[in-house]
């Protein structure tokens, strides 16, 4: 049987404030989607709901986002909904 592994350890940042938090998410999100469209031509992410999309907030405007080169994956918030998609009731 074949394991895999995450590429990189977990990130774990706190933050002060909400604002902070919004700054620093929207630079380390530019930072991936660089890297990953110099790679690989696009840049895939994977959003799940609840209070996520408020904190993206910083990318909204922001001329370094290349709008066209992402592929979003939209996630249920709950990940037991993410790992049944057959379980899913039918508002899904």
């Amino acid at each position: 049987m074949m394991v895999h592994s995450a590429p990189n350890p977990p990130v774990l940042c706190a933050f002060p404030s909400s604002t902070e938090l919004v700054d620093a998410l929207a630079q380390f999100i530019l930072k991936a989607q660089k890297e990953s469209v110099e790679k690989k031509g696009r840049f895939t992410v994977a959003l799940s709901g609840g209070s996520l999309p408020k904190q993206l907030a910083g990318l909204v405007n922001n001329p370094a986002v290349k709008w066209d080169k992402w592929y979003v994956l939209n996630l249920p918030a709950s990940p037991h909904l993410a790992l049944r998609p057959r379980a899913l009731p039918s508002s899904y």
